[in-house]
């Protein structure tokens, strides 16, 4: 999953290739709804970070842009670890 993640968001644009939209909506975001949208919608918008569309993803939040903050957070590998008590799969 993590894997996925960082491709989606960073491999596909170093290629140069546009992401794929599909992609994301197939794979990634049921997973980020299952786990990450009840803080992180339009709607509970935690940190100012929306992860219901891949723009909003990228756009970030209070912590700024960049899709490293949302990476290192879901490895947990930095201080902010999510989601919380957990590490997904």
């Amino acid at each position: 999953m993590i894997r996925a993640v960082a491709f989606l968001l960073t491999g596909s644009a170093l290629l140069g290739q546009s992401p794929d939209a599909a992609f994301f909506e197939s794979t990634i975001q049921p997973i980020l709804r299952t786990n990450c949208l009840a803080c992180h919608s339009e709607k509970a918008m935690n940190s100012g970070l929306s992860l219901e569309t891949r723009e909003s993803l990228l756009k970030g939040g209070n912590r700024g842009a960049g899709t490293h903050i949302v990476l290192d957070a879901i490895k947990q590998s930095g201080s902010l670890k999510m989601p919380p008590g957990r590490k997904l799969k």
